[in-house]
């Protein structure tokens, strides 16, 4: 029996989280999604996020900021804390 074409089933938070974006640029935020393994010296610039990493390692990754300020680790941020947290 082949596998091949098997995939594994997406995961449920990443797909809210497109959602979420899609919704938050509609909403006229600027929404930037980075990927650590892709563009490193992005999150090595940014004081805050060294910090969190240096603090508590990459269990802190996913980490979600509005502003500046942390809204939201170790889990994809949703729609709804984001909005409570000034949108």
């Amino acid at each position: 029996m082949s596998h091949r074409g098997v995939r594994a089933a997406p995961d449920p938070a990443l797909a809210r989280l497109q959602e979420d974006i899609l919704r938050w640029k509609k909403a006229g935020v600027v929404v930037e999604r980075l990927a650590i393994n892709q563009v490193p010296q992005r999150f090595m610039a940014n004081p805050t996020v060294v910090e969190l990493l240096t603090r508590e390692g990459q269990e802190v990754l996913p980490v979600a900021l509005l502003d500046g300020k942390v809204v939201c680790k170790g889990k994809y941020p949703t729609y709804d804390q984001v909005t409570r947290e000034g949108m």
